[in-house]
């Protein structure tokens, strides 16, 4: 018996080609349907009406040149003449106003897709694994995503007008031409699979040049930021960074403009070779209208028409094709933003909500390792947490102690591993009532540019009274107090009316967002490394206090901050090493008490100079 043949090699690949490029457009089309369906059939409608106009055009154009030609021999009078012409101005002055009605239309549905291309891209950025943020690779698909897909949808609904106003008139004009003499109409017509797969491979180089950029645009983009930037302009200045900054940054963009320019180079080859297939049919066609009127096969009338209608069916021709070519180009990076949503993790079946407060929370031989790390941030970590209970996490530089309090608090998934509330996995439950029951003040938290009360109630909306005193837990309240506007400052110097605080001011803001949420764990990454040392010691009170029926992770460099802890943590190379008081701890003589011990000869030895300039003095 004879073997089959699989599909994928019966089809020619040009077919397949063609079959791809239309998939790929349909998609597109539809993403700019969605955004506006009512605008989007009057745009539609709008185009089919222009080319009705345009086919028009040239049938009266040729009654007038037929009632000219006649007027001169006398058959006819002036009102035969000036009728066709009366048309002719009445479908041009209306095909001038829909062109208008058009492009208005298009900038506002080319908004809409705009819009809702962003949702998506911000859809999948909130919903990723933290993990994501750690891969390069997802950071070039995002920064693709965002130059190329956002904008897109505007270049496809001008690509689709430029598609339906050029289809619609390629058939009217054909069946003009056919009516003519149907002999004009199919070299005119075999036009189109060159152009097509010219403008194809147009359209894929454009795509591999957005890819492969990625990288190198994110770079000059990023070290513009840093040349640009408020926050880092003072280091910028202070080490004298500006020059070598801004060479590379130079070089990043010299290195798109070299890549551009043999882009450039190629299209301008392409389109070249475009111009000349269309020019060639062009004077082909008419020369073969010429000899169709010398062997009078058409009338000198019907020749004229046909002259005008051959002109606007190739200029029709390779615009509907350059359209095609922009949809495809432009399906293609919208292609790369439907892989990118692929990114956002499925729908999982309805998981219950986390319980309001949990009576033990345990982590059981956690195992994590970040994208592209060799070696694990941690490795086989187990602790048990009681309700109640104010846990210091300490530990040197990449010990893991932000990593353990990521997991510990759902925002990260342990490789292996399990972490349990009373019992009950963490992932069992809903990841955004997980969320909601735990309060994080990280390192580097976000200073957002609202004014102070959105600062602290951000994503809990609540009065004015609960946001005052969530301010004077976290020793914020005499701060905002002294703003401009209180409470309805906006904490952002870059706006008109706002203001910037300082990093130990910034700090109590951040922690009053912290003690606003009424939740059951509290994670306190470096709550206080730039607050002064009356204001660290009054805040750790309140953090034990805030602690109260509910359970505080506290992660601080500075062993005394953590004194007050009912048991620490001790963290070395992703393991947990020691636990326990701090007097238990010390008089173990471990990792602990030579730590803390070191630190307390800083401060002796400083307290000590200090004493002998003064007796100095």
């Amino acid at each position: 018996m004879p073997q089959v043949r699989p599909l994928a090699v019966i089809v020619p690949a040009r077919v397949r080609a063609v079959r791809t490029l239309v998939a790929t457009i349909r998609n597109a089309v539809r993403l700019v349907r969605a955004a506006d369906r009512r605008r989007f059939d009057l745009v539609v409608a709008a185009q089919l009406a222009s080319a009705v106009l345009l086919a028009a055009q040239v049938l009266l154009g040729r009654a007038a040149f037929a009632a000219v030609l006649s007027a001169d021999r006398g058959a006819a009078d002036l009102g035969q003449v000036l009728a066709p012409l009366a048309g002719l101005a009445i479908t041009t002055a209306a095909a001038g106003f829909l062109t208008q009605v058009l492009l208005l239309q298009h900038r506002v549905l080319g908004a809409r897709a705009g819009m809702l291309v962003d949702a998506q891209i911000l859809d999948v950025a909130g919903a990723v694994e933290l993990e994501r943020y750690d891969d390069p690779a997802f950071f070039d698909q995002l920064q693709r995503v965002q130059a190329n897909a956002v904008p897109r949808p505007t270049i496809v609904t001008h690509g689709l007008m430029g598609f339906l106003s050029g289809a619609a008139g390629v058939v009217g004009l054909v069946c003009v031409l056919a009516a003519l003499h149907p002999a004009l109409v199919p070299l005119l017509l075999a036009t189109g699979l060159p152009l097509l797969l010219v403008l194809r491979r147009g359209g894929a180089a454009e795509f591999a040049f957005g890819v492969s950029q990625s990288p190198t645009v994110r770079l000059r983009d990023q070290l513009r930021s840093v040349l640009t930037g408020r926050n880092e302009a003072k280091e910028v200045r202070a080490y004298n960074l500006v020059e070598s900054l801004r060479a590379e940054h130079d070089r990043a963009y010299v290195r798109h403009l070299r890549d551009l320019a043999d882009l450039v180079a190629t299209r301008q080859r392409q389109s070249a070779l475009t111009s000349l297939i269309t020019t060639v049919v062009t004077i082909l066609t008419l020369v073969l209208l010429v000899l169709l009127l010398l062997d009078d096969r058409i009338s000198l009338a019907a020749a004229g028409a046909a002259a005008i209608a051959v002109r606007f069916l190739a200029s029709r021709l390779e615009s509907t094709f350059g359209a095609l070519g922009t949809l495809y180009e432009s399906a293609l990076f919208l292609t790369d933003l439907a892989e990118f949503t692929r990114l956002a993790p499925p729908p999982r079946a309805v998981r219950p909500a986390a319980p309001p407060g949990f009576g033990t929370l345990e982590a059981e031989e956690l195992r994590f390792t970040y994208p592209g790390a060799t070696a694990p941030a941690l490795d086989g970590v187990g602790l048990r947490i009681r309700r109640g209970e104010v846990i210091g996490l300490v530990g040197e530089n990449g010990s893991g102690k932000s990593t353990l309090a990521m997991l510990l608090a759902g925002l990260l998934r342990p490789d292996s591993g399990r972490i349990r509330w009373d019992g009950t996995e963490l992932s069992a439950f809903d990841p955004t009532s997980v969320r909601a029951r735990i309060a994080v003040v990280f390192q580097d938290f976000v200073r957002y540019p609202l004014s102070a009360a959105d600062n602290i109630a951000l994503g809990y909306r609540t009065d004015r009274t609960d946001v005052v005193r969530s301010a004077r837990a976290a020793l914020a309240h005499d701060v905002i107090e002294r703003l401009p506007d209180g409470y309805d400052t906006v904490l952002s110097s870059e706006y008109a009316g706002g203001t910037d605080l300082s990093d130990g001011q910034w700090q109590r803001i951040a922690l009053a967002r912290a003690f606003h949420r009424a939740a059951p764990f509290v994670v306190l990454d470096e709550p206080a490394n730039a607050l002064d040392p009356q204001a660290e010691h009054e805040l750790f009170e309140s953090a034990r206090a805030l602690a109260v029926g509910r359970t505080a992770l506290v992660i601080s460099h500075r062993l005394s901050n953590v004194r007050f802890a009912d048991r620490i943590v001790v963290l070395d190379g992703g393991k947990i090493v020691e636990q326990g008081t701090h007097d238990e701890l010390l008089a173990a003589g471990g990792h602990y008490a030579a730590m803390f011990l070191l630190q307390a000869e800083g401060y002796v030895t400083e307290r000590h100079a200090g004493r002998h300039r003064l007796a100095e003095a």
